[in-house]
């Protein structure tokens, strides 16, 4: 029986070594932290989108076959484990035991969330060492529950202290989630996940193996079990291969656009707004009606690159007579040479374009005279891309008008079939 165990607790270490080994993999097609849209690492030339999504598809299959052979040895060695009470049980208290276990969880649950934040940063190993992490903390209560738990089996010993450890590590994590990573925060998660673990290993010893049917233990490994696997399939996404547009679509971000205001009367003899002098902020107008092409001046201007990331923008002047708005983003398609590229066309935010992905879609009223603006964010591809055909853009205002051509005359977009161009929400313009 004892060898049988050993076998059993020996098997999770290849499960660990197939997650750490999947996501040294999938690092190389995965954006570092601080830069997300990163497509090009480690590689020249540069792989494609669709490369990199099945790729990372390929390792998330394997990291979640390594989290199987993990759940796998948990409940093989539950199965090779003693349910026969000990023989000589601790004479210390259930008050001791709880406090104990919850001054050890704490600090170990947070010193393994912040291994597995560091894996993230780095790699993808951060769900690995959050598994490494519940193992070697079970198995740390489940050595203090033998020394000083109540009168118990060996394995009501083990499953509790599996549970003690999840609920641990979720407690910390939740509450760091929610809260924040300040300081504070940490402190009240640690305090918080300390708790967790000691009214759980209070309740395991008030609660002994003996007032257990034996459908409880396999209930409480069966949820156990269920919740790991959910944890790690929400963790490792199953990775879905990511969408690459095929030439000639049009991808449109279904953004919600809030309802416009209800526009105040118009006075008798409405009068221009003043333009903005060189301190004043430019503002949005009320307008009644949208903007159409032949009411705009549209130009591709605002080229600027730095350590890779791409930027420009797509300004149009308000031609006409009255004042009309601009909803949410445009919709894009890139021509080489006269055919689209396949790019994934995705939002950003024009006040910080690449660092606030998902931008907001805003409502824009523009009088006459007057300007919005849109960012355009990608990440160069560099000599990989073509340099010397000549390119253009399309810009549709939004479903149902024509599109407008807009010949790119300055820096070309140095992007490749599979690359990413993101759209930022129309602003205001001086």
């Amino acid at each position: 029986m004892r060898a049988r165990e050993t076998y059993a607790r020996l098997l999770a270490l290849p499960g660990l070594a197939v997650m750490v080994v999947a996501a040294v993999i999938a690092s190389r097609y995965t954006p570092f932290w601080f830069d997300l849209s990163e497509t090009c690492l480690n590689r020249d030339p540069c792989f494609s989108e669709v490369e990199s999504a099945a790729v990372l598809r390929s390792t998330s299959w394997i990291a979640w076959a390594g989290l199987l052979l993990v759940v796998l040895s948990v409940g093989l060695t539950a199965r090779a484990q003693s349910s026969a009470q000990r023989s000589s049980p601790s004479g210390s208290g259930a008050a001791i035991h709880a406090g104990v276990s919850g001054l050890v969880a704490g600090p170990a649950a947070a010193a393994g969330l912040a291994l597995a934040l560091a894996g993230t940063l780095v790699s993808r190993l951060g769900w690995a060492v959050v598994v490494i992490a519940w193992l070697g903390l079970a198995a740390l209560l489940e050595t203090l529950d033998l020394s000083l738990g109540r009168q118990r089996g060996a394995r009501a010993a083990y499953l509790l202290s599996l549970g003690a450890a999840l609920v641990g590590l979720v407690a910390l994590g939740g509450t760091l989630a929610v809260a924040g990573l300040g300081p504070a925060q940490i402190v009240g998660g640690v305090i918080l996940s300390s708790l967790a673990v000691a009214v759980v290993t209070a309740l395991g010893d008030v609660v002994q193996d003996r007032h257990f049917k034996p459908w409880a233990g396999r209930t409480a490994a069966a949820i156990t079990a269920i919740f790991v696997l959910g944890a790690g399939a929400g963790g490792l996404g199953l990775l879905v291969p990511q969408k690459v547009w095929p030439a000639g679509t049009w991808s449109s971000p279904n953004a919600h656009v809030p309802p416009l205001a209800p526009a105040l009367p118009r006075p008798a003899a409405p009068t221009a707004p003043a333009a903005p002098g060189p301190t004043q902020k430019p503002t949005s107008v009320s307008a009644r009606q949208p903007c159409s092409p032949g009411d705009l001046t549209m130009t591709l201007d605002g080229f600027d690159a730095a350590m890779g990331a791409r930027a420009a923008s797509v300004m149009v002047s308000n031609q006409g007579e009255s004042a009309c708005y601009l909803d949410g983003f445009a919709t894009v398609r890139l021509l080489q040479g006269g055919q689209p590229l396949k790019l994934r066309i995705g939002t950003t935010s024009s006040e910080q374009p690449g660092m606030a992905f998902d931008g907001h879609a805003t409502r824009v009223g523009i009088a006459p005279g007057h300007a919005a603006r849109a960012s355009l964010y990608w990440r160069g591809y560099g000599n990989a891309a073509d340099q010397k055909t000549p390119q253009s853009l399309e810009v549709r205002l939004r479903p149902g008008v024509a599109a407008v051509p807009l010949e790119v005359t300055g820096p070309l977009f140095d992007l490749i079939d599979g690359g990413e161009l993101r759209v930022g929400n129309w602003l205001p313009a001086a």
